[in-house]
């Protein structure tokens, strides 16, 4: 499975590598969760607001996939992730953050 992330605003750079690992997080508790047979390779479009120490404020699907047990998959992914594990980069200002994950499955075939 593939998440991709969208880092923007204020010390976007900073984050970067903070981003990554949210989305290593996401990428391992969603991976055994996704449905099987497949047929077509859907995104869907997440919303994930995380506190400085590293605590899921927030986390929703912005845009389905389409397809209900794929969407399944996704919310169950969301609501099993309660915390990153990671505090902010040193140096970060932020009290919280949102981060754009973009979730899309690989196709068996």
């Amino acid at each position: 499975a593939a998440i991709k992330v969208n880092v923007a605003g204020a010390n976007a750079a900073a984050f970067t590598s903070y981003a990554q690992y949210v989305v290593s997080v996401y990428r391992r508790t969603w991976q055994p969760l996704i449905p099987k047979n497949l047929t077509r390779s859907r995104v869907a479009v997440v919303e994930v607001t995380i506190d400085r120490t590293g605590r899921v404020l927030s986390s929703r699907i912005t845009r389905k996939t389409g397809d209900a047990a794929l969407d399944r998959s996704v919310q169950s992914a969301l609501d099993r992730v309660k915390t990153i594990g990671k505090s902010f980069p040193a140096g970060s200002k932020d009290s919280k953050r949102t981060f754009t994950l973009d979730f899309t499955p690989r196709i068996q075939g």
